[in-house]
């Protein structure tokens, strides 16, 4: 489809790089970021941090992955990253060490 070859990825050091730590995703209910949040919970982050501006799409992954992973802490986060005190109060909350930014 891309006309190149697919980049081969390294599970394993990602896995060692998410492990145990804060991971935030922005955008975490669209489909990339929804994505995301369903590969970063093969790999047992301490705290999944699902920040998105759409209440339906971000209840609909965060059902979905309790579902999946019950054990991963998660904290659903209805905020708008464009609005700088919004993401701050989620940086004080959670501590982020890992951000994937997929906020359209």
């Amino acid at each position: 489809l891309l006309g190149r070859d697919p980049v081969q990825l390294d599970m394993d050091r990602i896995a060692a790089y998410l492990k145990g730590k804060n991971v935030l995703v922005t955008g975490a209910g669209g489909s990339i970021g929804s994505e995301l949040c369903r590969h970063i919970a093969r790999f047992s982050p301490k705290t999944l941090v699902l920040l998105d501006n759409t209440e339906n799409n971000l209840f609909d992954i965060e059902q979905e992955l309790k579902e999946h992973f019950p054990d991963i802490k998660q904290f659903p986060e209805l905020a708008d990253v464009r609005k700088s005190c919004h993401i701050k109060r989620v940086f004080e909350l959670y501590h982020p060490q890992v951000v994937f930014h997929a906020a359209a």
